[in-house]
This record gives C-alpha cells, sequence and structure tokens, in this order.
C-alpha cells in the first residue's frame, strides 16, 4: 500500500507584487523560527520549582584489598567454567597482589606481611602458561588491560585531564612525578627496580604457585580471550604485546576506541591506550578513583548535586563542625574550589587497614544529622548543617536557609566484606516499626496515601541485629532534619522512597564482590525483590562464619540499597564502575527533579463500572493507569464515585517484554510491522541508531537486560510503564453510538457493546497503549511513525537532566468514532501526537482480539503520517474529526501548530484510499489550523468542516455536496468568517476544540475560547482572552460568498458584549471547604443587530472588560450539553518558591451558548448540599434578601487541576424537578433546569480533557 499526498490550496484574491514579495520574506524567515520553536516538553500548569542540589556524599573503600590488580577473587565462572582466582582465605601461599606493584608505603603500596614482598604473575611471551594468560586477559582478570576500551587519564582537581602517561616513562602512581617511579613500558624485556637494586619476587605461574626468584618479564604483554572460549586452555587466547611491531593489537578496533585514526590500532596508538590503562587504571583503587574523578570532573555544573567525601579509615578530623573519622569533605554547591577539593582528596587517598563498613555508614549517617540550631538565645553554634544552603559552621546567629525538600543520598564503594562494629549498637532496626513523623499539610493534599512512618516488613526486614541494613535503615527511618517541614517528595516506581521526612538514602556498590542473592542486573534484583516479599526467599545472614557468610556480608550490602530507596550495584572494571555510578548519579537527579507527588494524567469513567486513571511522576518518568470500582456515594439517586484502593494497577500486570504485541510503523512498505529485532535494518537504525540497535529495540519492548547493569548506558527505568501526561485515557466498548441510519449500522453498535473493553492510553515511552479494561492487561501497543527519530533518547542514561530533558511522545487527544470502510463498519480510533511529535495516525479497533494477536495486529493499523508526508504537518493538540461526504469517509484534522512554513492547514484522509490530501486556508506565517469541528446534516453526512488557528480566525469550509476534495472550497469568498481580536485590535489565538450550538433562528453558533499555552514563553503571556458565540446564520446550506463582518476592523461592534461583574462571594460548602463564585451578565441579545457574543476574561476585582486578562486563558474543548456551553479556563501560577509548587487557577462558566448569557435559574449547586435550588445565590445587591435581584452564578473558581460539571447523586432541580446531570455521556435533558456539581476534577493539562470529550453526533 502506498499512502500519497494531494494539495488543494485556494485564495479568494490575487496578492499584488510587494504584498507577495513580503509574504516571501516572512515565510522564509517564518520557517526559520519553526524549526526552532516547539511545544513545551514538561508540564506547564503543574509547576514545582527548581529543585534544590541534593546532598552526595561518596564514601570510598581504602581498605588494603583495593590495592590488588585483579578482579575477581575466588571461584568465578567464566563462558561457563570455573576460574580460581587468587584469594586470601583459600591457600596459605595466596597473596594480593597478582601484579607489578611496589613495596614501599611512600609508594603507595599494599604491605604484604605474609611474604618477602608482593607476588607478580609471570610474563613470559609464548609461554603457554595458563594462568599467566588467565590474569593478563580482561576476559578472565577484568581490571586489566582491554584493548576495545580507550583508557583517559583522570581529571585533575582544577577540570582539566592528566597529560596522557607516557609509554617509556609509565608512573606507578599518576601523582609521582620523580622519575624514579616510572617504568618503560616500550622495552622488550624489564626488571623491577627501586632505590637502585632489583629485588627478589614472588614470581607465580598459577594462584596456589609462587617461587621466589629474580627474572625480567614483558610488560606490555596482554591476552584476548577469544569468545565462548574455555579459560583453561592456552589456545583459547590471542596474544599481544604492545611492542610487537605487528601483533600489538587486534586486526580490527573496537568502535569505542575512538582514539584509533583506522580501522585499527596503530602501535604508537595501542601503547598509548596501554600506558594510560597502567598509570590510571591497573588496580582496584586506581579504577575506582578513576572512576569518581569521571563522575565529577564531568559533572555539568547547572547539573551536578553537592558532593562531598569520605573514605572509611580516615582517621579523626572535625568536618563542618563534627569529630568524624570517615568524613573527609563535606557537602557544598558545586563550585571550581570544591571539586579541586574533592578531587585532590579522592585522588590522594591511600589503601590501607581494614575494612569497617559499618562504621562508616554510621559516621555519615551522624554526620547528616548535623542542625544548626534556629533560637539565637542559644549563642552561637559551632557546627554546621548539610541540609543549610551553605552548609559552613557560623558563630553568627543568622545562617543560611535550611531547605525542606532537599534530598540527601550516600554512595558505599567497597570490594571487600565488613570487618568491624563501631562502638554504637543499632540493633534490629529493619525489623521494628519506626516513629510516627509529621507529615505537611501541602503535600499531604497533593500525595495521596503518604506514608507517615516506616513499617517493618517484607522485603525490608529480618532476624538480625547490627548488620549494615540495620546502621543505613537508621538514618532512613528518623526524621534527620525534625526543626524542619517534612517536604522530601515521595517517590513512586520499582525501587520506591516513601518517606517525605529528611532522610539518607544509599547506592552501594559491590567491585568485584558477589553474594548469595542474585542482584547482577536490575531484571535480577527486581525479581529478588519480589521473592524476598512474598517469603520466598530471606536475607542471609551476615554474622556467620566461612564462605557463606563472607557471601552473606555483600548480601548484606544489597539490602543497604533495598531498605533506603536506593539501588546495588556489581562492578568488575573501570567502565562498569563509571557506569554504576553514572546509574546511581542518575537515579539521585531524577529524584530531585521529581515533583512532590504522584501527579495524575487523564481519566475517565466506564459508566457504573470502573473509573480509569492515568498518572504520572516527573523527574523519574514513570506512570501507571489504575482502575477504581465505581461505588455509590451514600446519598441516594444511583450514582457512583470512584473507590479508594484500585481494582487494578497495569504496571503490576503487564506482559513479559518478550510477550508484548508492539508495532511501528515502516514507511518502505506503508504498513505496520511487528516492533521487535526482526524489523528491515534501515527502520531498526531509523528508532534505535547505529550502536546497540537491538538492544536499544528490545530496551524499548521493555527489556530490563541492559539497565542497571553498570557496563551498558541504558537509562534505569524505576517503573514497568512510562509517564502518562497530556494524553486522556479513551474507554472504547459502547460509548459511541452515532445514530446513522445506513445500512448495517444498528448490528455495528450491538456488536461493539458485546465485545471486550479497552482503555487505550498514549504514553510517554514511544507508544500508543491497549489495555484490557477488566483486567490492566496491555493487550497492544503501536509506535506512530512520527517519533521513531527520537525514540532512542530514552534509553540514554542522562534522559530528563538539563541537558538531556524529558521530551513528549504519544502525547495527544484521540477520536473513537465509527466509518464505513471496505463495505465493513469499522470502529476507528484516530490519534494525535500533541506535544509529542508532528503525525497523525488511525487504527481499526472493531475486534480487540485481533490487535492483540501478532499475526492479525499489523493490518488494523490502517495509516501514519508525519511530517515527512507532508511538512505543512506540525504538532496536533486536538481531537480529529471523522464524517460521511456524499458517500466517502474522511478523517479531518487542522496542521497544528509549529509546521515548517507556519501557514493553516486542513488536512483530510480518505479513509478507503488511505490518501492524505489538505486545503490551504491562509499562508499568513506564524500560524496553524489548530481545531476543526464538523458541521452535520440531519442526515449525518458533513456539509462543513469549521477550522480555528493561532491567528484567531474561524474559517469555514465547504463540501458543496461533493465528495471529492478538489471539488471544496473555502467559505465566504476565501475569507475567515471570524477574526478574534482584543480591544487593542490584536489577534487572540485559539487553540481548544471550539462546539457548535444549533440557533434557534437558524443556522448555528460556534462557542469558542481563546487563548494558547503551548510554550514556555506562553506562561508570561497577560494578554486578554475571551469567550465567543459566532452566529453563522447558514442553515443547510452552502455558506455565503462573503462574510458578513469582512469589512470590519473590529468585528466586535456587531457582538454583544456580556461582562463578568464585580460581585463574587466565597461560600463555606456542605463539607466545610470554600469555594469562590462569580456572577456574569445577562445581557439581553437584539437577533436583528447582533451577531453574536463575547465575554472578555477579565476577573472581578481587576479593570472588568478592559484591563489585563492576567493569564486567563482556554486551552480546553467547550462542551456543549443541550443549550449551555461549558467553558473552562486556566491561569498559569507565578513562579514557585524553593520546594514549593505552583498550579495557577482554574474558572469554570456555566453560559447559555447562543447568548453568553447565565441562566436565570440556578444551574450549580453553589452551596455543595446537594440540592439545586433558591439558597444557590448569594445576597449581591446586600439587602439581606435572596431574591430575583441578586443574580445567578456563573463561573466560579477552582485550582489548576479543576473540577468538572458532573452533578453529584441525588440533586435536585429547581422547583422540584429532578436533578439533571452535564456528564460524560452527553445525554440530552428534557428539563429546563440543570444541576452541576463541583467535586469532580476535570482536566488539568495542556489539550487534555480528564471527562472523556463528547462523542459526535
Amino acid at each position: 500500500m502506498t499512502l500519497g499526498v494531494q494539495m488543494l490550496a485556494r485564495f479568494a484574491r490575487p496578492l499584488s507584487p510587494h504584498l507577495w514579495a513580503a509574504r516571501v520574506l516572512g515565510l522564509l524567515t517564518l520557517m526559520l523560527n519553526a524549526a526552532l520553536a516547539a511545544p513545551a516538553q514538561s508540564p506547564l500548569l503543574n509547576r514545582a520549582a527548581k529543585p534544590p542540589a541534593p546532598n552526595v556524599m561518596i564514601t570510598l573503600d581504602d581498605s588494603g584489598s583495593m590495592q590488588a590488580h585483579y578482579i575477581p577473587e575466588g571461584v568465578s565462572t567464566v563462558n561457563g567454567f570455573a576460574v580460581t582466582f587468587p584469594s586470601q582465605y583459600t591457600h596459605p601461599n595466596e597473596r594480593y597482589f597478582m601484579d607489578i606493584a611496589i613495596n614501599d608505603p611512600s609508594h603507595h603500596a599494599y604491605l604484604d606481611a605474609a611474604g618477602p614482598g608482593p607476588a607478580v604473575v609471570q610474563a613470559v611471551k609464548g609461554d603457554p602458561n595458563v594462568f599467566q594468560r588467565q590474569m593478563r586477559s580482561a576476559g578472565v582478570n577484568r581490571i586489566y588491560y582491554d584493548p576495545s576500551v580507550r583508557y583517559l587519564p583522570w581529571y585533575r582537581p582544577d577540570g582539566t585531564r592528566y597529560a596522557n602517561a607516557s609509554p617509556s616513562a609509565a608512573r606507578w602512581d599518576p601523582l609521582l612525578s620523580d622519575p624514579s617511579n616510572t617504568v618503560d613500558l616500550t622495552a622488550d624485556l624489564v626488571e623491577l627496580f627501586w632505590g637502585g637494586n632489583a629485588p627478589t619476587q614472588l614470581w607465580c605461574s598459577a594462584h596456589d604457585l609462587c617461587e621466589v626468584s629474580r627474572r625480567a618479564w614483558y610488560p606490555g604483554l596482554y591476552y584476548v580471550l577469544k569468545p565462548g572460549a574455555n579459560p583453561h586452555f592456552a589456545a583459547s587466547y590471542d596474544e599481544y604485546d604492545i611492542n610487537d611491531p605487528i601483533r600489538h593489537s587486534p586486526a580490527t578496533k573496537d568502535p569505542a576506541r575512538t582514539d584509533c585514526a583506522a580501522s585499527f590500532c596503530t602501535q604508537a596508538e595501542e601503547r598509548q591506550n596501554f600506558a594510560n590503562w597502567f598509570q590510571f587504571y591497573r588496580s582496584r583503587m586506581l579504577l575506582t578513583k578513576a572512576a569518581i574523578s569521571e563522575v565529577i570532573g564531568g559533572a555539568k555544573p547547572a547539573t551536578a548535586p553537592r558532593f562531598g567525601f569520605a573514605s572509611i579509615n580516615t582517621g579523626s578530623q572535625m568536618v563542618d563542625g563534627l569529630k568524624t573519622s570517615v568524613v573527609r569533605t563535606g557537602v557544598r554547591e558545586d563550585s571550581p574550589a570544591h571539586r579541586s577539593r574533592l578531587l585532590s582528596d579522592i585522588q590522594s587517598t591511600v589503601a590501607l587497614a581494614g575494612t569497617p563498613l559499618k562504621n562508616a555508614l554510621l559516621q555519615v549517617g551522624r554526620y547528616f544529622t548535623l542542625e544548626a540550631d534556629n533560637d539565637a538565645a542559644l549563642g552561637a553554634r559551632s557546627t554546621g548543617s548539610p541540609w543549610r544552603t551553605d552548609p559552613t559552621p557560623s558563630s553568627s546567629a543568622a545562617y543560611s536557609e535550611m531547605l525542606a525538600c532537599r534530598r540527601a543520598y550516600n554512595i558505599l564503594m567497597t570490594d571487600g566484606y565488613d570487618n568491624g562494629d563501631p562502638e554504637v549498637s543499632v540493633g534490629n532496626r529493619d525489623g521494628s516499626d519506626g516513629a510516627v513523623q509529621a507529615l505537611d499539610p501541602d503535600l499531604r493534599a497533593r500525595v495521596p496515601h503518604l506514608v507517615d512512618r516506616y513499617l517493618a516488613q517484607r522485603p525490608f526486614s529480618d532476624g538480625y541485629s547490627n548488620t549494615l541494613a540495620d546502621y543505613a535503615s537508621y538514618f532512613y527511618v528518623r526524621d534527620l532534619a525534625p526543626s524542619i517541614p517534612n517536604k522530601v517528595s515521595p517517590l513512586s516506581g520499582d525501587w520506591a522512597d516513601p518517606h517525605s521526612w529528611q532522610h539518607l538514602g544509599q547506592f552501594t556498590v559491590g567491585l568485584g564482590v558477589s553474594g548469595q542473592l542474585p542482584a547482577g542486573t536490575a531484571a535480577e534484583r527486581q525479581h529478588t525483590r519480589t521473592l524476598l516479599s512474598s517469603g520466598l526467599l530471606a536475607w542471609p545472614d551476615p554474622g556467620v562464619g566461612g564462605d557463606g557468610g563472607l557471601a552473606a556480608k555483600i548480601d548484606d550490602v544489597f539490602h543497604v540499597a533495598v531498605n533506603t530507596g536506593g539501588d546495588f550495584f556489581r562492578a568488575s572494571n573501570a567502565k562498569e564502575l563509571t557506569g554504576a555510578l553514572r546509574q546511581a548519579m542518575g537515579r539521585v537527579s531524577a529524584a530531585a527533579r521529581t515533583d512532590a507527588g504522584v501527579t495524575g494524567g487523564g481519566s475517565i469513567a466506564q459508566p457504573g463500572l470502573l473509573k480509569f486513571e492515568a498518572s504520572y511522576q516527573s523527574g523519574l518518568w514513570v506512570g501507571d493507569l489504575k482502575a477504581y470500582d465505581m461505588v455509590a456515594d451514600g446519598q441516594g439517586g444511583g450514582v457512583f464515585k470512584a473507590g479508594t484502593n484500585p481494582r487494578w494497577k497495569a504496571s503490576e500486570v503487564r506482559p513479559s517484554w518478550e510477550a508484548r504485541t508492539m508495532l511501528t510503523w515502516d514507511a518502505a512498505s506503508g504498513a505496520a510491522v511487528p516492533f521487535d529485532t526482526g524489523m528491515s535494518s534501515a527502520l531498526k537504525e531509523r528508532i534505535a541508531g547505529t550502536r546497540q540497535t537491538d538492544a536499544v529495540i528490545n530496551y524499548l519492548r521493555g527489556d530490563p537486560s541492559h539497565e542497571g547493569q553498570s557496563s551498558d548506558s541504558f537509562r534505569a527505568r524505576d517503573g514497568k510503564l512510562p509517564d502518562f501526561v497530556n494524553a486522556p485515557p479513551v474507554y472504547v466498548k459502547n460509548l459511541v453510538n452515532l445514530g446513522y441510519s445506513w445500512e448495517g449500522y444498528d448490528m455495528h453498535v450491538l456488536r461493539k457493546a458485546s465485545r471486550e473493553g479497552m482503555v487505550y492510553l498514549g504514553g510517554g515511552g514511544g507508544f500508543l497503549h491497549g489495555f484490557e479494561a477488566s483486567t490492566g492487561i496491555e493487550k497492544f501497543a503501536y509506535m506512530p511513525k512520527g517519533v521513531q527519530r527520537k525514540a532512542s533518547a530514552l534509553a540514554d542514561q542522562g534522559y530528563g537532566a538539563d541537558d538531556k530533558p524529558h521530551e513528549y511522545f504519544v502525547d495527544g487527544p484521540m477520536l473513537e468514532s465509527d466509518a464505513l470502510v471496505g463495505g465493513e463498519w469499522r470502529n476507528v480510533l484516530i490519534g494525535t501526537l500533541g506535544a509529542g511529535g508532528r503525525g497523525v495516525y488511525a487504527l481499526d479497533v472493531t475486534h480487540p482480539a485481533a490487535l492483540a494477536a501478532p499475526a492479525t495486529a499489523a493490518p488494523k493499523v490502517l495509516w501514519d503520517f508525519s511530517e515527512e508526508d507532508d511538512p505543512d504537518l506540525g504538532f496536533v493538540t486536538t481531537a480529529p474529526e471523522l464524517g460521511r461526504v456524499k458517500g466517502k469517509w474522511y478523517a479531518f484534522f487542522g496542521n497544528g501548530t509549529h509546521s515548517a512554513a507556519g501557514r493553516a492547514v486542513l488536512f483530510a484522509v480518505d479513509m478507503e484510499t488511505r490518501q492524505l490530501h489538505k486545503l490551504v486556508v491562509d499562508r499568513q506565517g506564524e500560524n496553524g489550523l489548530s481545531a476543526v469541528r464538523a458541521l452535520r446534516r440531519p442526515d449525518r453526512e458533513l456539509m462543513a468542516i469549521y477550522g480555528v488557528d493561532l491567528r484567531g480566525q474561524v474559517w469555514r469550509v465547504d463540501f458543496d455536496d461533493k465528495s471529492e476534495v478538489s471539488d471544496w472550497r473555502i467559505g465566504f469568498g476565501g475569507v475567515p468568517l471570524f477574526q478574534a481580536k482584543d480591544r487593542s485590535g490584536r489577534p487572540q489565538p485559539i487553540t481548544a476544540k471550539p462546539a457548535l450550538a444549533t440557533h434557534f433562528k437558524g443556522g448555528q453558533v460556534l462557542v469558542f475560547g481563546t487563548g494558547k499555552l503551548l510554550e514556555e514563553g506562553d506562561l508570561s503571556s497577560s494578554d486578554m482572552q475571551s469567550l465567543y458565540g459566532v452566529w453563522d446564520r447558514t442553515d443547510g446550506l452552502p455558506s455565503a460568498t462573503e462574510a458578513p463582518w469582512a469589512a470590519l476592523d473590529n468585528q466586535r461592534v456587531a457582538f454583544l458584549e456580556q461582562v463578568l461583574t464585580t460581585a463574587s462571594v466565597d461560600i463555606v460548602q456542605a463539607d466545610g471547604s470554600t469555594r469562590r463564585f462569580y456572577q456574569s451578565s445577562s445581557n439581553k441579545m437584539n437577533w436583528e443587530t447582533h451577531r453574536g457574543w463575547f465575554m472578555d476574561l477579565s476577573l472581578p476585582g481587576g479593570a472588568a472588560g478592559t484591563g489585563s486578562g492576567g493569564g486567563q486563558r482556554v486551552i480546553h474543548p467547550v462542551e456543549m450539553v443541550d443549550e449551555f456551553a461549558l467553558f473552562s479556563t486556566v491561569t498559569p501560577g507565578a513562579d514557585p518558591l524553593p520546594c514549593e509548587s505552583s498550579s495557577g487557577k482554574g474558572h469554570h462558566f456555566v453560559l447559555l451558548a447562543v447568548s453568553g448569557e447565565v441562566y436565570e435559574r440556578p444551574v450549580l449547586d453553589i452551596n455543595g448540599d446537594g440540592l439545586v435550588d433558591k439558597a444557590d445565590r448569594w445576597d449581591a445587591n446586600g439587602d439581606g434578601v435572596l431574591d430575583d435581584k441578586d443574580g445567578w452564578a456563573g463561573g466560579y473558581e477552582t485550582g489548576a487541576a479543576g473540577v468538572g460539571f458532573i452533578t453529584r447523586a441525588g440533586g435536585q432541580g429547581w422547583e422540584g424537578a429532578p436533578g439533571g446531570s452535564f456528564h460524560t455521556a452527553q445525554q440530552a435533558m428534557n428539563w429546563r433546569t440543570y444541576c452541576v456539581n463541583l467535586n469532580c476534577k476535570i482536566s488539568d493539562r495542556v489539550w487534555k480533557q480528564i471527562v472523556s470529550p463528547p462523542q459526535p453526533k
């Protein structure tokens, strides 16, 4: 199938030459602007202040074992074969050193007390000795030189890198510049010298076989283990020597070796890389310093955390007023001076002594309990506080601000096993419930089910006392800064951190060590957590002796992370350790960016059964879809509300990544194909890039094997589903009945009602998801073409940071409708990408089972268009329309915003041929057709399409009873029906979908509001915006040849003005809450002179009607119920203060659509008593009597989250008429009185409706 594009561009009159030149120049300028501008990629209404930089203490194990030149220890598995490494625990002759070292404390060498000197692995070129090959191959000894890795010098304290090592004079230690402390790696044979002597060494030919002798060695020798080969055979290795002019490196370089100019590495390039490894990476301590230096030195100043540094054997000193034997440098805001001190301390650390990890956790935790007293009467304080902006101790009574939302973490790196007990016992801390903590009222209002204490339960608790996990838990369950509010944002996801009080989270890294419990990858850790939570596994006792106790000590390091909302990583070389630290820092940064609480996305109710609620958490960018039972609200009347506990969470029942049915569009074939590694190479590279292509594809499918594994660069995801922000969920089963009288439609409606219900929802993971409504199981997912090219960004470790910011993907509204295609009635879902991309797509969702089955799913994707098919296609942020035009079915949508040329274009897709057509309605720049609304005849055929644009223009496209696009025309002689302008003559943008109301004198009234909230710059706009009702008197006929007001500069003169009066009142509701209501006018229309109405959105108390709009605007679709128009306006809030959020304000207005006046009977239950009666007004004139001299409420104030137009159960109408409801099914009511309940949330996001949008009729 080939999808084509046809274009029809019509203009009312030719342009003069000078106007044409001006237009061309304007278009060129606009094309440049369009390339630069785009919708904001994070929520604009609910905004949080830029979070304070988190506190991050880096704690380094500086025990003697960190001098070792090999990883791992003991028995390990290589290619499925057991290999025994040197270990101090299994044989008396084994030594820590299995490579070159200097037995001199001044050279930072480990002193081997068990023998006459360091033990060295033999290095004889051509020798078939297997131990030599194992220990000098990175495939076995993970520390040793790996020719596939580029080794860079460390970062200096000044932020530059050290110079490359000299191959002929490589330093034993990067900080020692004395020529006597170097070795010539370019020599064929060398001896170990210092002090003019060649000492006797223990030269080892096996892990337990060493002999005392004096011999020379080949310093540039290394081996590459063949893939899958048995590591016990000499033939399994390829031998290389940097001093061999031929076999100095593999024939083909690894892509990571960007230091090699050609497809292979020259001898000089290989020597240089080897020398850098030798000088900066050859031991555990060196590579750890390299990894830490890489993370700190490479951190961007704008996003760097407040680093501190600790080492477990520091010795007693004072840091920020605390006497400590572990902390060396207190946390500080990032600065060149602080980085210099940090890196100097880290790089000068000497590895000696034991491994007192418990004391390290105790001392670091104590540092985070430092809190300056605010009571000046207590006198000067000698301690600082890590919670303050400036933690420096001060002798002044004035202290810098303590930010209550700042997060704090410790990152502990160790290669060994805890072997010391501190002087303080904490008992079985994780086995006891924590104390109840005070909850911040504001945070509690935003976060449902906020926890107020730690509960001792699986997988956290165990039966042992004074474990590492107990010491870590001690500083996690306590409030470390009780004098400030508890405003730390709780985190959801797989590694949830629900605590809002100031506490210390922990990330731990095991360097070359393993425990009994599987924890090497993110998937293994999550599975182990699941088994621990269920009781099928238990934490081992780290206090037992023997090898089992040693492994349990590493499990205890893992346990630390589980108990404190962090994570555990295993690393075996510099690349993996750097990756682990970056993973940890990515999690820390994401957590710090998280808004307070889980923020609601859209929701929709399945009448009488379930409510489906989407959510997301910024920073972590994870989300969920939950279903809640609809339960009776207790007031009678058969109306329900959502229950408290979800029936299901889609994140908990998502199929395994291998079993998911996932599709995407293949432009080459013009059809959908399975989204997996079987796609064509061109399509895979389009989506995933050229590096690790298949791994990225599987990652996007949900494969966790490359996340949280420190050697890989994929972002660790804290949940199984992505963020669901702007796209509203759509429940698809039996809600759409368009009343068509055409043959077969009645049976189609019956068949739809008998199928399984589905919930469709677009998300930030690149897919539209289809969930089974009864279970929450994902049955289907589709990646539209318009997001393919940016999907690989989701795998980037830094995704969501300032330099790699969050992006929207499948983020726009959808339309469910019916169409007769190919002789069959089909239920069609037409989706947009919103701010996620320039694209629109369509699915046949008639049979959910066909979508769920891989063999039948692909043909159900009908078409998919993006800006690659037509550059006029921009970001479409409103729902399309679908209908029949003289027997042919078309989908209609405006081209949206930020298209290449910035003009307003109507697109139409022939549902039969799947061909894309377009009609250019306006060539002016900086424009776009933002929304469309279909005009239908009584027989349900379409007669015209209305379109609104960013210049405030209302267009009409007439079909003239013609089914071919080439016969359609722009109404009113090619000019707009109307243009919205404020009193100063400035165009008012229209971005929300308008509504249509039938006019009793014939024709229809197009009802809409103006305003825009798409870009960051829109937040600061205070331009006056307005509500409008524009009467198009065309009644069942094509439009007139000219617009009735085309000649008027100010078209408002033909419109009746309604105003927001200065009257407003705060009314206490029945539940004790207070809500503000407003009056608006009931000016009467003269239909002989007026052609519509308008109302400026100037709130009472300001310069009503003339002054600034204060930022109030309409960004949500107008909804119609009978003759009422329901408007939702929003006003962005001010920039939030530190640790605060700002959600702005919302206002709702219920007005008669044709006149804009307030209905002179109550329609709002303003006192919240469940009745709509005479009491639902207020004494506006102050005479003490509620009578007709007092007006009726036309609007009310909400938060930006809004409340909706749904009646409470048992609502009763005026003068005994039963209470009606404005609700999602849009059922018309025969009573002349209406009531609206105020306690149901509606939209709080751009272009998204939480209440289901009206379906086409």
